[in-house]
């Protein structure tokens, strides 16, 4: 379990919102629309409960591709 929340307590709401912004830039966040994405509102019973920072929705982008291609490839994930 990751301590700041890189990996856990992610709603799919949030994830669903990272990749498909993603996917419309060619599979990259800048750092505005990792602003944008971290100031969505979200469940507070299911959220994380301090805000998302930039660098988070980077890094959540970053393991959630990974996994996507070791999906792809047919590895454990």
């Amino acid at each position: 379990m990751e301590i700041d929340g890189l990996l856990t307590h992610w709603t799919p709401d949030e994830d669903r919102n990272i990749m498909y912004t993603a996917w419309q830039n060619g599979g990259s966040l800048d750092e505005a629309e990792c602003a944008r994405i971290a100031a969505l509102p979200l469940d507070p019973a299911k959220a994380w409960p301090l805000p998302r920072t930039p660098q988070q929705i980077r890094a959540r982008l970053d393991w959630l591709l990974e996994r996507f291609i070791k999906s792809q490839a047919g590895c454990p994930q």
